[in-house]
């Protein structure tokens, strides 16, 4: 019974996706661009999760560089921070300079809100990306966030993040480690066999 509700979950959250990412057909010559950050070497190796986070950055690029969208950054490990979330208001602002941003990694619940957890993260040192930093800082460029990681969208003020943004799209539970959700969610990117001279991803108001 379990088993069956959480297949029937993942059907209903890939339907809502596909629904929302194939609202408006732009043109890809509006030249659309992307950010990723990956998670998957962590300080606590119990965390580690060797090997997937390449997986879903080559899901990622394979998708969105085949329908002509340019890449901004792409950050792993140890080297992704809080300022790739656009945690700053000046300088680099990360995300921001990007219409969609893909992070997979880690998330908990820390009793007090939930969390992205950075590579560093240990148990009484918390090195992570909690909502407060992020707060009404999402804007600019950015359109869309993808966070492919467990319980961070349990608490839903990551909903404050958003000022332009549209949205952000995640998991409010936990999940199978995969590559099931940039499958699924990037699917319309790429332009119709019968149609190669749109793009499928819906476009700002």
């Amino acid at each position: 019974m379990m088993l069956l509700q959480s297949q029937s979950c993942r059907i209903y959250l890939a339907i809502f996706i596909i629904l929302i990412f194939a609202l408006v057909v732009p043109a890809p010559s509006l030249a659309y661009s992307y950010s990723i950050s990956y998670v998957e070497d962590y300080d606590l190796q119990q965390m580690d999760m060797i090997g997937w986070g390449t997986a879903v950055r080559d899901v990622v690029q394979s998708r969105l560089n085949g329908a002509g969208w340019s890449q901004s950054f792409c950050a792993a490990d140890g080297n992704v921070d809080e300022t790739d979330f656009g945690s700053q208001n000046s300088g680099y602002q990360g995300l921001d300079g990007a219409y969609l941003h893909y992070h997979f990694g880690h998330g908990c619940n820390a009793g007090v809100g939930t969390e992205i957890q950075l590579a560093h993260w240990q148990l009484l040192q918390h090195d992570a990306v909690v909502r407060d930093e992020v707060y009404k800082k999402w804007d600019s460029t950015n359109k869309w966030v993808i966070v492919d990681a467990c319980h961070v969208l349990e608490d839903e003020q990551w909903g404050g993040a958003l000022k332009y943004s549209h949205g952000i799209l995640g998991f409010a539970s936990s999940k199978m480690t995969s590559t099931e959700l940039p499958e699924i969610c990037l699917l319309y990117t790429s332009p119709s066999p019968r149609d190669r001279t749109r793009s499928r991803m819906p476009s700002s108001a």
